[in-house]
Order: C-alpha cells, then sequence, then structure tokens
C-alpha cells in the first residue's frame, strides 16, 4: 500500500473525530435521495465510509440490507467497535469484484486523485449510486 495521510495516521491527526459528527447530516441526505426516488436495496457498500456512522445509520434504518463499510484507512478500524449491523472492509472497494445495488460516496470525490478513473471503476460495482460532493469552493467566497 502507498504511504499516504490516510495510512500513516497524518489525517487522524488533523482530524481526530473522523467527521463523525457530520454522520447524523449525511445519512438523512442518503434517506432523502431513496425517498426522493423511491429507491430499495438488498446490498449497500458506503465507500470511504470512515468512522462508519453513516453505514450504522442505513443498517438500522434499512435492517433486513447488508451494509458494507469500505475505508482504506488503518485509522479508522478504531471507530468501528461497537458499531453493529455492519460489516467492514480496511481495503479499497475498486480492487475486489464485489458487486453492490446501491453504492454510497459521501464526501469522497475530494481525495481521490483520479476521479474520473475511479468513477469508470466504481460504476461495475453497483446498479445504483448516491454521490455527495461537497462545493465549498464558489464564486461568493472566491470574490473579496
Amino acid at each position: 500500500m502507498n504511504q499516504s495521510i490516510y495510512n500513516d495516521g497524518t489525517y487522524l491527526a488533523c482530524n481526530a473525530s473522523w467527521h463523525e459528527e457530520d454522520s447524523p447530516y449525511k445519512a438523512s441526505l442518503v434517506e432523502k435521495a431513496l425517498q426522493r426516488t423511491d429507491t430499495s436495496f438488498r446490498t449497500c457498500a458506503d465507500v470511504g465510509c470512515g468512522g462508519g456512522l453513516v453505514a450504522q445509520l442505513l443498517a438500522d434504518r434499512h435492517p433486513v440490507a447488508a451494509v458494507h463499510g469500505w475505508d482504506i484507512s488503518p485509522d479508522v478500524r478504531k471507530f468501528w467497535t461497537g458499531k453493529h449491523g455492519v460489516t467492514f472492509h480496511q481495503q479499497d472497494l475498486l480492487a475486489t469484484t464485489e458487486h453492490f445495488d446501491l453504492v454510497v460516496c459521501l464526501d469522497v470525490f475530494e481525495h481521490v486523485e483520479d476521479c474520473i478513473g475511479f468513477l469508470r471503476t466504481l460504476r461495475e460495482r453497483a446498479d445504483r449510486f448516491i454521490f455527495n460532493i461537497p462545493l465549498d469552493m464558489n464564486v461568493a467566497k472566491l470574490v473579496t
């Protein structure tokens, strides 16, 4: 595995909570998207799941579904302890041939060097997708 801020402790040192405080809000966005599109699933992968709270909230809300959390960082494993209803994988989903009804990527793209290659490979891993792409940079913030 290549050395990166996600597996050398750097990201954890700068983000001690791994942004779990944002998880209920992110899970609510997923639920709204599912309701709006009348989408159901039997299997779900939360790619870049971090601490895994979104995955657990999805598992709680959809108890008959098999929910999986995927993250490349060894640092997130400590957050997974005590979470239930989710199978966690400290691995890159794209390095597998696993297939899911639904893949969720919440605030992942800003951490991926080759977004187009990521999407090309990811499209083979699921039938449906939900993406949250933070757009913190906008014209209003650029103009001073």
